[in-house]
């Protein structure tokens, strides 16, 4: 039986799914880093970290403009979308890439100012043949 995996480690995966998707369009890609908190004595844990507190990528390519991501599932997109208009970032791209399940199995792409799908991207990295 296979082992469960936590949200965090699957939100990583996702992650990562999206820098290589990124990175084979020409994006440099800077993803956030975990921050060490020690919660006792000798007892550090590893707090995840976002740009911003909201952006997980953030992608830069030679043609275009800088591309701020904030990666997501399903059940966190409404909560997503609402800290990303409240933040208002004028000026810079800022995406919604939620993660699709079943196949093909990829990303749905919203972008701000959130007026509905903007793309759909299809994962293409480390695809299983349909």
């Amino acid at each position: 039986m296979a082992k469960k995996r936590s949200a965090s480690s699957k939100g990583k995966q996702y992650q990562r799914e999206a820098r290589r998707i990124l990175e084979s369009q020409g994006y440099e890609c800077e993803m956030a880093r975990p921050k060490i908190v020690w919660v006792a004595p000798r007892r550090p844990i590893s707090v995840g970290e976002d740009f911003f507190s909201r952006i997980d990528i953030i992608a830069v390519h030679p043609e275009r403009p800088p591309l701020f991501v904030q990666v997501s599932v399903q059940t966190e997109l409404s909560r997503k979308r609402s800290s990303l208009i409240a933040w208002r970032p004028h000026g810079i791209e800022v995406e919604v890439w939620l993660r699709q399940t079943g196949r093909p199995c990829g990303f749905r792409v919203y972008r701000y100012p959130f007026v509905g799908e903007s793309a759909f991207v299809q994962r293409t990295i480390g695809q299983a043949p349909i």
